[in-house]
């Protein structure tokens, strides 16, 4: 059981236009570090603890009223518990009709759990699933876990991380020719020696255990481009990839998704998503998230696992830099029967947001570009733009 304090949110007030993320219409641009920092760092700036800002209002009959360890509560001891009704079962529940306050929340099996109190005077009801609340305690944002800073471990050598899949090892002698051996990918070296040109640099494997750096065996001359600065966990949580090329480390937002799990957000695009909520939430549109950012397990675990959809490999999909969003949208039956989907068909492009598969009325992406230059065409997917122009469903490696 994790418990999450409210650290970054979406704070309280109109929506506010879309930032221009990113310097091209298809994507992030080279200078992904200073770029997403800079706007993270503004993100930031103006977000506040979400809930703890905010009344909910009570609106399931049966809000059962549960202890720390998340079992129905059997009894109301202490002087500052409410009373309360009883569902059918004689379990205590919060009435329908209350509003309250959340002063903490908990994760458990990736689902969120809320603690409500009676905001006038704080008296405790005690754990409830905010399920129970109208709007679901949906998109509500629970912490931000900031993009890791490289490994600090102290070493006689410039460290640098292994970030191309094709890192040969070449042989000096023989004018730096390839010796057909790779330097695995996510690899850490350590840099030895740098010849004149430095265009080559010649690198020792290592690794971490327990703290401590433990040289490896392989060894030899590799170009300087197959590298990055640094000790970093290009496989890790917080590791951002686009078209199988690793970008860096980038902070993630927790936020309450579809059915109160836990989904993660880039923190660079979470303003432009929250912005999009809360239009939506003016025309009493609810739209929460089913799959956010993807890091490469879990995007491997899909490419495994799911079978009859299409699922970009690993390292390849736009839910792994924070770009695509999964909402709670049109799935099946007639999408003209779902306002959800018609609102987001007619609006998503004004804050910056694009359909970019055909067979996936849930899979939208943040392309501010394309969005301004479909809207003003008056469609509101890329693929429809390229079927128009006779190329077919543009390949956007998003799923």
């Amino acid at each position: 059981m994790n418990q999450l304090g409210p650290i970054f949110s979406n704070g309280i007030g109109a929506p506010t236009r879309y930032a221009r993320v990113f310097p091209s219409e298809t994507g992030i641009g080279e200078n992904l570090t200073g770029m997403l920092g800079q706007l993270a760092r503004k993100a930031a700036a103006r977000f506040l603890p979400s809930f703890k800002q905010k009344r909910f209002l009570v609106d399931d009959p049966n809000a059962i009223i549960r202890d720390d360890n998340l079992s129905p509560m059997s009894s109301f001891p202490g002087p500052l518990r409410l009373p309360a009704g009883r569902n059918a079962m004689g379990q205590f529940i919060i009435p329908v009709g209350s509003t309250v306050q959340v002063s903490r929340v908990q994760i458990k099996n990736g689902r969120v759990w809320v603690f409500a109190a009676k905001p006038e005077n704080e008296q405790a009801y005690g754990w409830t699933s905010p399920l129970n609340f109208r709007g679901r305690f949906y998109n509500e944002t629970l912490s931000l876990a900031k993009a890791p800073p490289p490994m600090a471990i102290a070493t006689d050598f410039e460290k640098k991380t292994v970030v191309d899949k094709e890192a040969l090892l070449r042989d000096q002698d023989k004018g730096f020719r390839s010796t057909e051996k790779v330097i695995p990918r996510g690899s850490l070296v350590l840099v030895l020696r740098k010849e004149p040109s430095a265009t080559y640099e010649y690198v020792r494997v290592a690794e971490v255990v327990e703290g401590k750096v433990i040289e490896k065996q392989m060894e030899g001359w590799t170009a300087v481009s197959n590298m990055q600065e640094g000790w970093a966990d290009i496989y890790g949580p917080h590791a951002a990839w686009r078209y199988g090329n690793y970008l860096g480390q980038i902070g993630l937002a927790n936020i309450v998704g579809t059915g109160g799990e836990v989904k993660q957000v880039a923190e660079h695009t979470l303003e432009a998503y929250l912005s999009l909520v809360r239009a939506a939430a003016n025309d009493n549109i609810l739209i929460s998230l089913n799959s956010g950012f993807r890091p490469y397990g879990k995007q491997a675990e899909l490419k495994r696992t799911v079978t009859g959809s299409i699922v970009a490999a690993p390292g390849w999909s736009n839910h792994q830099h924070g770009q695509a969003f999964d909402l709670r949208s049109w799935r099946a039956g007639k999408k003209e029967d779902n306002i959800d989907y018609q609102w987001l068909e007619k609006n998503a492009t004004r804050y910056g947001f694009v359909r970019t598969v055909e067979s996936e009325g849930w899979h939208w992406e943040y392309r501010p570009d394309d969005a301004e230059r479909l809207r003003k065409a008056g469609l509101y997917g890329t693929w429809m733009e390229a079927a128009a122009e006779g190329q077919g469903m543009e390949a956007n490696g998003g799923c």
